[in-house]
């Protein structure tokens, strides 16, 4: 039996002779082994269903963003209800299915909606934003009167936690507030400032239905969110 050492020519144990390493043919450690990578067919991706007529998107929770048709430029809501489904409204509230986009009701629309960039920022979106911006550039009123004891829909474009001070008509005594101060697109063109308890669990992206009240805040008329509820297209 070979000791692994002073190996003889003919010895075939693996370590010396025929078979050791960089010796005849068929040496063991000499042998290289090639493995050929698997090929597999090209994923396709959720963008890829737009040009065959399907809207879909990556996001993997329910968003609703502010966006423009491609076909006739109005101003829309793009929404999913993060299962990858996809859907165009002209406006926010109830009842949601009388409000859908018309032309991106069809595959003949959403193909057209593919050649969109705007379009397919949103609906590649892997992770909510932190923050949207708002349409055609303007800044949040800070007060806008006829919001004032409405009940009213918004999408959450942008949310920061403030310190304010309440106080009542001509009284000189302040109360210390911890609110969240809401940038609200309602879709009317219109952005406004709302402020709402800081115990609010809202999101930017989320559409919520609030009934507004006035408060006088640091010294000024502002718009208070007596109520807040987050509300889905899908369970009004």
């Amino acid at each position: 039996m070979c000791n692994a050492l002073n190996h003889s020519d003919d010895c075939t144990c693996g370590f010396g002779g025929e078979g050791h390493l960089g010796g005849g043919r068929g040496g063991g450690w000499a042998r290289t082994v090639v493995v050929q990578p698997q090929r597999h067919a090209p994923r396709e991706t959720t963008w890829a269903r737009w040009a065959a007529g399907h809207a879909r998107s990556d996001l993997g929770e329910p968003l609703t963003h502010p966006t423009v048709c491609p076909v006739c430029g109005a101003d829309i809501f793009f929404h999913t209800n993060g299962n990858g489904d996809v859907v165009f409204f002209d406006d926010l509230g109830p009842p949601w299915n009388d409000k859908k986009h018309p032309c991106l009701t069809t595959e003949d629309g959403i193909r057209a909606a593919s050649r969109s960039r705007t379009i397919r920022a949103v609906a590649t979106l892997v992770a909510r934003p932190s923050l949207i911006p708002i349409p055609h550039g303007l800044a949040a009123a800070e007060f806008e009167p006829s919001f004032a004891d409405r009940l009213i829909h918004g999408v959450v474009l942008r949310r920061k936690a403030k310190t304010v001070y309440w106080g009542r008509g001509s009284s000189v005594i302040r109360k210390r507030l911890e609110a969240l101060s809401l940038a609200l697109y309602t879709g009317t063109k219109r952005t406004i400032r709302v402020y709402a308890s800081r115990a609010c669990k809202v999101r930017v992206g989320e559409v919520v239905r609030i009934l507004c009240r006035v408060r006088q805040l640091n010294g000024r008329d502002a718009l208070w969110a007596e109520t807040l509820e987050v509300t889905m297209p899908e369970r009004e």
